[in-house]
């Protein structure tokens, strides 16, 4: 499964016929079109339209750079819906990059790659139907900014992240189990030479290793396709020198959440596919990390991907259970499966921590835990 992710390129005033009349056109924007984007049939312009995004005031107490990234956010669906499937984008104008607006050109291309990103699920049916993506490349000119190499490589890896995170955070419960969701993570990370993975897969290991894990899992084990995962990621910088801090992520990725024996009634368990997202977050925070290969970093990541279904073998309030360390947990509430699935991964970081400086490896330490609140 390819992310999609169009070609972006620096472009030169060259790739802009009559690139003069466009300045004249903008030129007097403010006065002739307004305030809202604006599309103008110019036929010596590549396509034989332009689209005037205005960004609005940039000098307002409120104003920041997030106004490039709705202004190429709303050119980008605009051009698409128009049919274009290669934009150039141009900022006629110098931007004063003062700290407010030193990364308007990253800001602005995250805006309209955000814009043409379609969701795993189209883009499966698109490749079973035939149908090609829409947006191939987009080009880029800033008066008085460059498209610098490390620009570039920051905006693609970043971007990468998000897609990685949105395909595995889709909102089809089916086509994201727990199964499912290890097997993409695995995909797109054995190709990523600086990411070292791993895939718990047995349950009788799962239910040693991470016992309040396997409590919230228990019922979906009738169903083997919802069978739990636990899959770690981990990113060590190859100059061990530099590095000035380990971060430890655990990520909540309930792949639905029924509420499980206190079940969510009423209709609120719409949408609960989405409580998976913490563990995509994660999985697409290291998908950014691979790209960059920071050398002041070590990142370890832990996905407790399961199911919280509902049935006969489910787990019940009033339970107690031993987690990982020993310490006994009282069940009060099986749709507060959150803290359950992530205790005993949490606890697996800590112990590695304190194994570190056991071996007089003293670099500073955060752990982290990534969830939703459902």
């Amino acid at each position: 499964m390819t992310l999609a992710l169009p070609q972006v390129v620096a472009a030169s005033k060259a790739d802009l016929t009559a690139s003069s009349e466009y300045d004249a056109v903008i030129a007097v924007y403010p006065t002739t079109f307004g305030s809202t984007l604006t599309v103008v049939p110019d036929q010596t312009a590549p396509g034989g339209r332009l689209i005037l995004a205005p960004t609005g005031s940039i000098h307002g107490d409120s104003d920041d750079v997030r106004k490039f990234q709705e202004a190429t956010k709303a050119a980008m669906k605009r051009a698409m819906a128009a049919g274009s499937v290669a934009p150039l984008f141009y900022f006629p104008n110098k931007i004063d990059a003062s700290e407010d607006y030193s990364h308007y050109i990253e800001v602005s291309l995250l805006g309209a790659l955000a814009a043409c990103f379609e969701p795993i699920d189209v883009r499966e049916h698109y490749e079973k139907v035939g149908k090609d993506f829409d947006v191939k490349k987009i080009g880029f000119i800033a008066a008085g900014a460059e498209l610098t190499e490390e620009r570039l490589a920051f905006v693609n890896a970043v971007e990468t992240g998000r897609r990685v995170a949105k395909d595995l955070g889709s909102p089809n419960c089916e086509r994201m189990t727990p199964i499912r969701f290890a097997e993409y993570v695995e995909a797109y990370f054995k190709t990523k030479s600086s990411i070292k993975m791993s895939i718990i897969k047995d349950v009788d290991i799962l239910e040693q290793e991470y016992p309040l894990l396997h409590a919230v899992a228990r019922c979906s084990l009738s169903v083997p396709r919802h069978f739990p995962r636990v899959v770690k990621l981990e990113y060590k910088s190859d100059e061990p020198s530099k590095v000035k801090e380990s971060l430890y992520f655990v990520g909540k990725g309930v792949t639905y959440d029924t509420g499980g024996a206190d079940i969510k009634a009423g209709g609120v368990m719409r949408g609960m596919s989405r409580d998976k997202c913490g563990a995509a977050t994660v999985a697409g925070f290291m998908a950014t990390v691979a790209e960059l290969k920071p050398k002041n970093v070590n990142v370890t990541a832990i996905l407790s991907l399961v199911r919280n279904s509902v049935g006969s073998n489910a787990y019940v309030s009033d339970e107690i259970i031993y987690s990982r360390n020993g310490l006994r947990v009282l069940v009060g509430n099986t749709d507060a499966e959150g803290r359950m699935v992530m205790t005993d991964p949490l606890c697996e970081c800590k112990e590695r921590v304190l194994a570190e400086r056991k071996a007089g490896i003293n670099i500073p330490s955060r752990l982290f835990t990534v969830a939703t609140l459902t």
